[in-house]
């Protein structure tokens, strides 16, 4: 199973057409007035938000520009696309880890990976590394806000100011959060737990 063929086994780009249908929709159809006057959107929004504080920092970046409620409103949907893609993904991906491990309840011919059967995992250790790092850097600014600064107008810094300042960008970077936590957590996950079976031989 070449890399190609385990990422079509993975995913087979369903989530990448789904960030990019959502994020068109939301460029097309939505507007600071209309989520600010639509008491679901906005309400959803809050919910969110009051579960992640950190997401009201992101907002604020972008409130000088008025997108304040729509900065809100898409991190908040970044989310909600962030745990669908995560949940398929690991559906999906543990076929193929358990199938290479000896599980016989699934399609051999389809999810065997000779190289995860052989090792215990797929990628390589500076792939592992970089993407371990990469997710904990991502969480810690996601999550926790710790990149984000507590000074609104720092967004006035290039290129911040496109991707806090604009509808493109702040669409675009919030369906890359999405699209990349959700697609990348579950191999770290079972790359992890192969490793561990590895070394424990």
């Amino acid at each position: 199973m070449t890399e190609i063929d385990f990422e079509n086994r993975v995913d087979g780009k369903v989530s990448f057409y789904l960030i990019i249908i959502v994020g068109l929709c939301s460029l097309i159809f939505l507007n600071e007035q209309i989520i600010q006057n639509n008491t679901t959107l906005s309400g959803y929004a809050d919910i969110i938000v009051s579960i992640f504080p950190s997401f009201e920092l992101f907002a604020l970046k972008s409130q000088y520009v008025n997108l304040y409620y729509f900065a809100k409103f898409q991190i908040s949907l970044s989310f909600i696309l962030l745990v669908i893609i995560t949940f398929v993904t690991f559906k999906n991906i543990i076929k193929i880890y358990k199938c290479s491990w000896g599980d016989s309840s699934y399609d051999k011919s389809y999810y065997f990976s000779e190289k995860i059967n052989k090792n215990g995992f797929f990628f390589k250790r500076n792939w592992y590394i970089g993407a371990v790092v990469f997710i904990i850097l991502f969480i810690l600014y996601y999550f926790f806000g710790l990149f984000f600064g507590s000074n609104p107008q720092s967004a006035d810094v290039l290129p911040l100011k496109f991707i806090y300042n604009t509808k493109l960008g702040i669409t675009a970077i919030t369906m890359i959060f999405a699209y990349f936590f959700g697609t990348l957590f579950p191999k770290i996950v079972m790359e992890t737990i192969g490793r561990i079976k590895y070394y424990r031989k």
